[in-house]
């Protein structure tokens, strides 16, 4: 409604304020689908913006043609600023929920170089560079001005700036320190974070990855009149001045204070990390590439944790809009879909007919979408299972009169004294009145029990002999304990797939779906990280017969092994 080729002001206005108003609604329901909403709707706006850059270099460079010949500043601003803007994309992908907006992505950089840009003229080396360059009309030598910039971003800051969030004091126009530096630097304590990939979080943390520092470094040398090139070193992106073996060339490994090396000293530095060199290693890359690198790494991040499907999908949709004819990113994208059951995202990629592999995916998607509809069918004809209603209110750590649950969303566990098997989908700190209490089991001991953690459950089929009123029931924490890995075979009950997207064989839990990540986040915790290829998904518990017997074929889910975590972060 609000960017659909249909979209209008009015519909846009009317849509806009709904959201808003969901994503400030104290109601969880509301709230959560409230920022799914303004999720999707960013998304779709930074694909969008990414598409429009990369149609206007298009164009810029079809009007030029191939045979004209531009000045060296023309077109390293050009590309630099394709790099900022789609870094920006990238960050306000990562953090939707703390974005910075491109304005005050403008307003740091600018007030960083305007320092910068103070000190160069400050420098007695930097200043005679310059001015014999432009005396014998030659190459003029960048390391000095290289070496200011570092300093300034690198150096610790003066002793009494003691604000660690340097992209708030930056957009609020404080003075910038005439003295020390800015004290950015590599992220070595938590270096897998997705946060390290997005420029937002490394102005506030001061704290980034290779590529990023690099980012931040060439956006703010191209505001000072510094051209730095980014070079993408393998397990160690980096930045560089000075043309190919001249005697000017300077590289910077930015990871490590912006320390300058000359090209024997990166060769060694490959060396040491059994990187066989070759000179184009030591090239300068395109800023389709610098882009495409950030995508890479959080692809890998993101693989890595089993629940951050939806962001792995949302990278390779920006991925793919910067190489659309990546055929194995497209590959990877439908094998995600398939895990999460979007069907529709698969079958709707008409660039997965091109090779036997995609047309296969796209086949089975349309199968599975099938089977998926008919059990649905066949589920809204089954008696309606008991609904339990929940608060979900919140209890301060520590609370005396609450003590924290052991058992977490998605866990397995078994009832110590029925012997019933179930899978924790909610829970509450304590017994409330809203819970609908099934009296077979412990209204014996209910006073007892009242003051401890209790779980709803979604009972396995077999253990209640298929009892449609015992599909769900509330329990105490005293009554049940966890199964691990080995202790049970499938789980089988209707609803499972509802609530989660997966079985994660590893840890022996089921994943929960995104609205319960939302409602429960800090159970997530519990679960430990799992790859893709360990993520069974739950189509199966729903694919059913007419008379809701198993169908007699199983199900082939197509394998997520993929080589995507092979590519090195940096």
């Amino acid at each position: 409604a609000m960017h659909g080729p249909s979209a209008n002001p009015e519909t846009s206005q009317w849509a806009w304020s709904h959201i808003r108003e969901c994503m400030s609604s104290p109601h969880i329901g509301n709230n959560f689908f409230g920022n799914v909403a303004f999720g999707n709707i960013l998304q779709y706006r930074n694909l969008e913006s990414m598409r429009e850059c990369l149609l206007q270099k298009q164009l810029a460079d079809d009007a030029l043609g191939e045979t004209t010949q531009r000045p060296y500043e023309t077109t390293h601003r050009a590309r630099i600023e394709l790099v900022e803007e789609g870094a920006c994309r990238i960050s306000c992908m990562v953090d939707c929920d703390d974005m910075v907006s491109d304005d005050e992505f403008k307003t740091a950089f600018d007030s960083i170089a305007g320092e910068v840009t103070r000190r160069l003229s400050l420098d007695p080396e930097a200043r005679a560079a310059a001015r014999m360059a432009d005396e014998q009309n030659s190459e003029q030598d960048y390391r000095p001005a290289l070496r200011v910039l570092n300093d300034f971003l690198y150096s610790p800051p003066p002793p009494n700036n003691d604000s660690s969030d340097l992209c708030e004091s930056l957009l609020h126009d404080q003075e910038m320190p005439t003295t020390g530096g800015l004290g950015i630097a590599g992220n070595r304590e938590n270096y897998y974070s997705p946060g390290n990939s997005s420029i937002s979080q490394l102005l506030k943390s001061r704290k980034g990855i290779p590529i990023t520092l690099a980012v931040l470094q060439c956006c703010v040398g191209m505001r000072c009149g510094v051209p730095v090139e980014m070079v993408g070193v393998p397990c160690q992106f980096m930045t560089k001045v000075g043309t190919d073996s001249s005697p000017y060339e300077c590289f910077s490994d930015n990871f490590d204070g912006g320390t300058l090396l000359t090209r024997p000293n990166v060769v060694t530095m490959l060396g040491t990390m059994h990187v066989d060199y070759h000179p184009h290693l030591l090239q300068p890359i395109s800023e389709t590439d610098v882009l495409l690198r950030m995508c890479r790494n959080l692809m890998n991040i993101y693989n890595g944790l089993p629940c951050n499907k939806e962001q792995l999908l949302r990278v390779l949709d920006m991925a793919l809009v910067l190489q659309p004819e990546n055929l194995f990113m497209r590959q990877l994208r439908g094998r995600v879909g398939l895990a999460r059951e979007e069907f529709d995202l698969v079958i709707n990629d008409n660039e997965l007919q091109k090779d036997e592999e995609g047309q296969a995916m796209v086949q089975s998607a349309v199968e599975l979408k099938a089977q998926y509809e008919k059990a649905v069918a066949v589920q809204q004809r089954r008696p309606r299972a008991v609904t339990m209603q929940v608060t979900g209110h919140a209890f301060a750590p520590g609370d005396p009169e609450h003590r924290e649950p052991l058992f977490h969303v998605g866990m397995v566990v078994t009832h110590m004294r029925h012997n019933f098997i179930g899978v924790v989908y909610r829970w509450e700190p304590k017994y409330s009145s809203n819970l609908e209490w099934n009296f077979r089991l412990e209204a014996q001991e209910m006073d007892t029990w009242k003051q401890q953690p209790f779980y709803t459950l979604l009972v396995h089929d077999d253990s209640v002999a298929r009892d449609a009123s015992f599909t769900s029931t509330c329990v105490a924490e005293d009554t049940i304990r966890r199964m691990m890995p080995g202790e049970f075979g499938p789980v089988g009950h209707p609803k499972l797939a509802e609530h989660f997207i997966g079985f994660d064989e590893d840890s022996g839990c089921f994943v929960p779906n995104e609205y319960l990540r939302y409602r429960y986040p800090d159970d997530l915790t519990s679960q430990g990280p799992s790859g893709l290829s360990r993520l069974t998904p739950l189509l199966s518990s729903v694919t059913a017969t007419d008379d809701g017997a198993a169908p007699d074929t199983a199900r082939s889910s197509s394998s997520l092994t993929h080589d995507c975590m092979r590519m090195y972060i940096s």
